[in-house]
């Protein structure tokens, strides 16, 4: 059985046509839409979704990917990937040939630097107030922004020339060759080594979600998730499409004939001494709290209409309540 990210709740395949397939238990599929554009190469799944082509068409969707509208039409005619920082709420695009765009709404989106590079293939964000950015070339070189986007180093080499995809998996950087090799690196991008493989040519996607899951995906339409608990891949199921080229976490979604989800409530947060108030949620809401690192603070449920969250120290943290997040300024 995968374990789909009990944060989101649904794992989506895209095609280089352009259909988009979705799983809730990664071993049956249901095929959502099909887009009017061909080569998607950056896909941000949600109840607001977009994807980007290598044409520079970006796509929308309000509707969790059951219908799509063209919102943008960039200059650009070979793109390589649209991605998020969810703690800042900034867009990143990526072109292969090095030009790095960025906005709080990816439909605005406008240069704010280049790469020295031709070939790139995929960009990472390590997550946080000052995002680190990461850029992959299919010859394997790094590269590395501290500066959201605007100046680049290139800080590595991954050894390999066939490179396909880029990853952030907590705090390590994942890449992935054609060949199915998954390659690590702990110190930012500087040196990288085999950390596992997926056994089969082809390999195009390496999808981390923010529970820590791990998928990968063939061009045949193959999927396999990372088991941790044997330290190797489980290939799981295959929408049985040729042509696979993205995968993406979202949700809530749901199936024809299944309930649409609930509105998320409506509270107040109130930060305080020690802590923040959490007032008006029900009894029994998930909550998490997160740092601006991405570590993980506090988990639980509400106990009441007045529940207070105790944490340390001062300065800012990420509440998440009903896959909704919001930044917290504490005292």
């Amino acid at each position: 059985m995968v374990l789909i990210s009990p944060l989101w709740g649904y794992l989506d395949l895209l095609t280089s046509a352009g259909e988009l397939w979705r799983t809730h238990d990664g071993t049956t599929w249901k095929q959502l839409a099909r887009l009017n554009f061909p080569n998607p190469v950056g896909y941000l799944a949600g109840p607001q979704a977009y994807v980007l082509t290598q044409d520079g068409i970006l796509l929308s969707s309000s509707d969790e990917g059951v219908t799509w509208q063209a919102k943008k039409n960039f200059t650009f005619s070979d793109g390589v990937a649209l991605r998020k920082d969810k703690s800042s709420g900034l867009f990143f695009a990526l072109t292969a040939s090095g030009m790095v765009l960025r906005d709080t709404s990816p439909s605005h989106l406008l240069p704010v630097g280049h790469l020295p590079a031709s070939d790139l293939v995929d960009l990472g964000i390590h997550s946080g107030l000052s995002p680190l950015l990461y850029a992959l070339t299919a010859s394997g070189d790094v590269y590395r922004s501290s500066d959201s986007g605007k100046s680049w180093q290139l800080v590595g080499q991954t050894g390999f020339s066939d490179m396909q995809a880029l990853t952030m998996l907590q705090d390590t950087l994942l890449a992935l060759t054609y060949q199915g090799d998954v390659l690590r690196s702990v110190d930012s991008g500087k040196t990288w080594v085999g950390w596992s493989t997926l056994s089969q040519l082809g390999a195009v996607d390496l999808h981390a979600d923010e529970a820590g899951n791990l998928f990968a995906a063939l061009f045949t339409g193959e999927f396999a998730q990372f088991q941790r608990s044997t330290s190797s891949w489980s290939w799981i199921g295959t929408p049985s499409q040729m042509g696979v080229v993205l995968l993406a976490t979202g949700g809530p979604a749901t199936f024809e004939g299944e309930t649409r989800p609930t509105p998320p409530p409506t509270f107040t947060v109130r930060p305080a001494q020690g802590g923040l108030w959490l007032i008006g949620l029900p009894p029994g809401t998930p909550f998490r709290i997160w740092s601006v690192t991405g570590r993980r603070l506090r988990t639980g449920t509400v106990s009441g209409s007045l529940h207070f969250v105790s944490l340390p120290g001062q300065g800012i943290c990420i509440l998440e309540v009903d896959h909704t997040r919001t930044r917290v300024i504490l005292p």
